[in-house]
């Protein structure tokens, strides 16, 4: 798909609504978030944008350092009240009658003032202003993010949050669907699993990853030659098998000696992880960094080799994909979810099935050893990679606002 510049020139300007389901935080005179979801609206030009955002005002949890910001004096911004999870916002939409006044007044006014309704899903409220730009007869983009059906899963769902995290999973996924089925709904799926799925309902469907890579930060990457240098990126629990991979380099033994493993990220088990390195007998193989603020993943990703993501949990497209792809690294991953959408095992990754650690471990012995040549691998990597770049989904994004 050839891109062209300011694309959405040459239609009249349009009114765009857009709807995050991720908590921003209020910093003078803007909105920051860790989520990176919002950062691939800034530069698209030749439309009015409004952002409708949850937003918290403590500054106790206010982070230091953040992927996004949304500069309030060059958009709208309507404020919506905190959340942070489904069951936080069911508490405040069940037990509030002023808060669920205001949230079907937002959804109203929000929706009347503005020709397209962009909605990151899935998503509750998501659901409600879907269904206002129904009835408002106004073109809704549900950018599907995510599959819910299985949302309720995860492991940060317990005890009795496990039955409304069901409930609303299903409830969800049904209503996202008819949704979806409708000719005024322009679906844009972000996994392979996701775009089968909606394109059998509706031909307005389309294949698509938020990117932020930029065609001009492509670049090829030399392998170290002394260490094979394994990475790890993402939340720090146990569903996303930071615990099973720490597990399969412990059992390394001298092998250890031939690999670095950088960890990145935060979560509930970086205590445990912590432990774990301190008695290690690798212990010196281990880079332990914590959290990194999404601007600086590309200077540790210049920094490694291969892009390891075990996860036990359906995904959409990990972001940390292509950003690992940008950079010419190698990616081991677990097929789950809609990651093969673009990966193709032995092409541009090494797949292992979900829940086979030893297969995993397997496929990391090996190239410690060397008996897998990914040469090729990397070739095609840094060969083919203009369908992860920003000016590729720009492109079916302004399509999809303009109905084209």
């Amino acid at each position: 798909m050839q891109y062209q510049n300011n694309y959405l020139h040459s239609y009249p300007m349009k009114k765009l609504l857009i709807f995050l389901d991720e908590l921003y935080f209020r910093d003078g005179g803007k909105y920051i978030s860790n989520y990176a979801a919002g950062s691939f609206f800034s530069d698209i030009e030749g439309v009015m944008k409004t952002y409708l955002l949850p937003v918290s005002y403590n500054s106790a949890d206010k982070p230091e350092s953040y992927s996004v910001s949304i500069n309030s004096e060059n958009n709208e911004v309507v404020e919506l009240p905190e959340w942070d999870s489904v069951i936080s916002y069911l508490r405040k939409y069940i037990l509030s009658g002023k808060v669920r006044h205001y949230l079907a007044q937002i959804a109203r006014k929000s929706v009347s003032k503005n020709d397209v309704i962009w909605i990151r899903v899935p998503s509750l409220y998501g659901v409600r202003l879907a269904k206002e730009g129904i009835r408002q007869r106004k073109r809704v983009i549900l950018h599907f993010a995510g599959d819910i059906e299985m949302a309720w899963k995860n492991n940060k769902y317990s005890g009795w949050t496990r039955l409304p995290a069901y409930l609303q999973s299903k409830y969800m996924h049904f209503q996202l669907l008819r949704l979806a089925k409708l000719p005024a709904v322009y679906s844009l799926c972000t996994g392979s699993v996701l775009y089968r799925t909606i394109s059998g309902l509706n031909p307005n469907t389309r294949f698509f990853i938020d990117s932020n890579i930029k065609r001009s930060s492509l670049h090829g990457h030399p392998h170290d030659k002394t260490k094979k240098r394994f990475i790890y990126i993402g939340r720090l629990t146990e569903d996303k098998g930071i615990l099973d991979l720490m597990e399969i380099f412990e059992k390394l033994g001298q092998d250890a000696d031939k690999v670095r493993f950088t960890i990145i990220g935060f979560g509930k088990e970086e205590s445990l992880i912590r432990s774990i390195i301190e008695q290690s007998d690798h212990r010196e193989a281990y880079n332990f960094i914590g959290y990194v603020p999404n601007s600086e993943i590309s200077t540790y990703l210049r920094e490694n080799d291969y892009l390891v993501l075990p996860s036990k949990v359906s995904e959409g497209f990990p972001r940390v994909i292509i950003e690992a792809w940008a950079h010419g690294l190698l990616v081991l991953s677990t097929r789950v979810g809609g990651i093969d959408g673009l990966a193709v095992h032995n092409k541009n990754v090494i797949f292992n099935e979900l829940g086979d650690l030893d297969q995993l471990a397997e496929n990391i012995r090996s190239i410690i050893g060397d008996r897998i040549d990914t040469s090729l691998m990397q070739k095609n990597i840094t060969g083919d990679r203009d369908n992860i770049t920003y000016e590729y989904y720009r492109q079916i994004a302004e399509e999809a606002i303009n109905g084209v």
